[in-house]
């Protein structure tokens, strides 16, 4: 279909237009108009009547005195429109694409592929441009279709015989062991195993939620993708569009279609999709790390906050219970300790006391010991190097402590704050009583 345009300049007739019009009438004069003017405009002829715009029609019948209901009567299969293309091409210089223009532009548009993401449509339209620019009359769209995509095809088939050529024997059997079935872990010590799924099914699962376990599966496929060893630059020029459209296909297509493709776009498309991948899985899971980690020292830090707590409350009334001992111990110095203490203090009381005095840490200190080794645990199940586990997790309880450290230094601030606040009220509530007290007098 051939686009409307602007009505007062793709279609207006000018003066030299007007002069191939002077021996032709009625539906002739309208019809040739009318193709001269699209052939100016787009650079090729209509197939179809139904292929021009009915805009295109009513203005072109008004510049030639001609009915615009005449473009029905105009022969679209006879002698009379083979001759009007012919004139039209000779007056504006162009003329009809032979075999040999033909297959010159097949061989531009394969090289023009990649460049154009491979997208058909465009293709379509720089071939349609090259023509004009060459002053050639394209060919019909449906051959001009089949050109487009003998040239995609033609291309890739050289794009893929080029990049297998650059692939090293350990990275083409890597990338066609991804679709065969896994053999068990050496870890496992059934011999009798079943092999596993092949690896190319993980692959192209997505994400899961923020935990270890997802952690340690995403570590698995980058380092299962890097186990590869795809040479670098391997796909250094080419369009991310075409990078993400092999991508999709592989993660679309069965296993057994992926199979029988030849080996240079079996491969082709394998290292395309773990190129894509690895750079997915990489961001993926660096966002998850992060947020594990946060929910790792969130949980941490509200179960040692709680244990502090606990422990403060204890060391906090031991003076007391210090003199209740000795008061009753002076009343009674003659009674029994289940008689005299044990009312006083409470028997478990005591026991915890025990407990407490015969640990070798303070409960401070074993309160950081217990941070510690809950960061220390997590990180050794994240593959921490144990040469660095202690460094890692130390540096994390000191970024928390740091925290907490500057909220108690204000502290302070915040008990001013809420004595401020707590006098303000009442002081507000008096002062509007006294001006309603004015008002009245006033009054």
């Amino acid at each position: 279909m051939i686009s409307n345009g602007s009505a007062d300049d793709r279609w207006t007739l000018r003066a030299a237009d007007r002069a191939l019009l002077d021996n032709k009438s009625g539906a002739t004069r309208l019809g040739f108009a009318v193709l001269l003017k699209l052939f100016h405009a787009e650079g090729r002829f209509p197939r179809h009547a139904e292929d021009v715009p009915a805009i295109a029609v009513e203005v072109v019948s008004r510049q030639v005195g001609v009915p615009a209901a005449a473009w029905a009567g105009y022969d679209w299969r006879g002698r009379t429109i083979e001759y009007h293309r012919a004139q039209i091409r000779a007056a504006l210089g162009f003329r009809e694409a032979t075999d040999e223009d033909t297959a010159a532009l097949g061989g531009w548009l394969g090289e023009q592929a990649l460049a154009l993401e491979r997208r058909h449509d465009r293709l379509v339209a720089a071939a349609r441009e090259r023509c004009r620019s060459l002053r050639i009359e394209p060919t019909s769209s449906e051959r001009l279709d089949r050109l487009v995509r003998s040239a995609l095809h033609r291309q890739e088939e050289a794009f893929c015989a080029t990049l297998l050529a650059r692939l090293p024997p350990v990275a083409v059997a890597g990338l066609d062991a991804l679709l065969r079935a896994s053999n068990p872990t050496p870890d496992d010590h059934d011999t009798n195993a079943a092999p596993g799924p092949p690896a190319l099914l993980a692959l192209r699962t997505g994400t899961g939620q923020a935990r270890l376990q997802s952690v340690s599966e995403e570590a698995d496929k980058l380092r299962h993708i890097r186990a590869l060893a795809l040479p670098g630059g391997l796909f250094d020029g080419v369009p991310a569009r075409v990078m993400l459209a092999y991508r999709r296909r592989v993660a679309a297509e069965e296993l057994h279609e992926l199979r029988r493709h030849p080996d240079p776009i079996r491969l082709t498309l394998l290292a395309a999709f773990c190129h894509v991948r690895e750079r997915e899985i990489a961001d993926s899971l660096t966002d998850l790390l992060i947020t594990t980690v946060h929910r790792i020292g969130t949980k941490a830090e509200k179960r040692v906050e709680g244990e502090l707590v606990a422990d403060l409350k204890r060391i906090a009334g031991k003076p007391a219970l210090l003199f209740k001992l000795a008061a009753a111990s002076i009343a009674k110095p003659d009674g029994s300790v289940r008689d005299v203490i044990f009312p006083t203090v409470g028997e478990q009381t005591l026991h915890e006391l025990v407990a407490e005095g015969e640990a070798n840490l303070t409960p401070f200190d074993q309160g950081y010991v217990d941070l510690l080794a809950r960061y220390t645990r997590p990180l050794v199940q994240l593959g921490t190097p144990a040469s660095q586990l202690n460094t890692t997790a130390t540096g994390l309880v000191y970024q928390q402590l740091r925290s907490q450290a500057a909220i108690l230094g204000n502290s302070d601030v915040f008990l001013m704050c809420a004595a401020l606040a707590f006098l303000a009220v009442p002081l507000a509530f008096l002062l509007s009583r006294g001006k309603g007290k004015g008002g009245e007098g006033a009054g």
